[in-house]
This record gives structure tokens, C-alpha cells and sequence, in this order.
């Protein structure tokens, strides 16, 4: 599915639109990044902002699985894999 992004959560998950259907909290499939309050919050939302901005059109790809009320799934803009790029930044900086 297609979707536009509204708003960043934290650096594993954000909102979108889908205009038809409504709004949805969507997780990054296979991220574990910091929680507000918990080292290195704000840079990760920084990066995936800077991965998929608010007002970009986004890939949704579901996972299967539902957590706490947000879809787990793999997302792709612009042609980036923001699994991975976020993975490998959270891994590199070590979240």
C-alpha cells in the first residue's frame, strides 16, 4: 500500500495517510530504536525524518503483525529501504 507520512513517533515508527482509509501508526519491521526518554531518542527520529519526511510518499509492505495498535511492516521512499538504512544507523551507533 501507499501512503503519505504525518508524523514521527520515534525512530521506529511513525504515521501515515492513506487518504481512503484513514490514518495508521506503522513499526519498522526489524528496527529496535532508542524510546523517548532513552539515549540516542532524538537523533534516531532525526534519521528516520531525514529517511522519510513528513509529506512523502512511502511503500508499506505489512509484516503480518500487529503491535500495541501499529502495523509492523518493511518501508520503502524514494527507493531507500528504510529497514536497513535505519537498522544499520542503529546499529552503528549502537541502540
Amino acid at each position: 500500500m501507499y501512503a503519505i507520512v504525518t508524523r514521527h513517533r520515534d525512530g521506529d515508527t511513525f504515521e501515515v495517510d492513506r487518504a481512503v482509509s484513514g490514518y495508521y501508526a506503522v513499526r519498522l519491521a526489524g528496527v529496535d530504536a532508542p524510546e523517548q526518554g532513552e539515549r540516542g531518542y532524538y537523533e534516531a527520529t532525526r534519521e528516520l525524518a531525514r529517511l522519510a519526511p513528513v509529506g512523502s510518499m512511502v511503500s508499506v509492505e505489512p509484516a503480518g503483525r500487529i503491535s500495541f495498535d501499529r502495523i509492523v511492516a518493511y518501508v520503502t521512499c524514494n527507493g531507500v529501504n528504510v529497514n536497513q538504512a535505519m537498522k544499520t544507523y542503529c546499529d552503528r551507533n549502537g541502540y
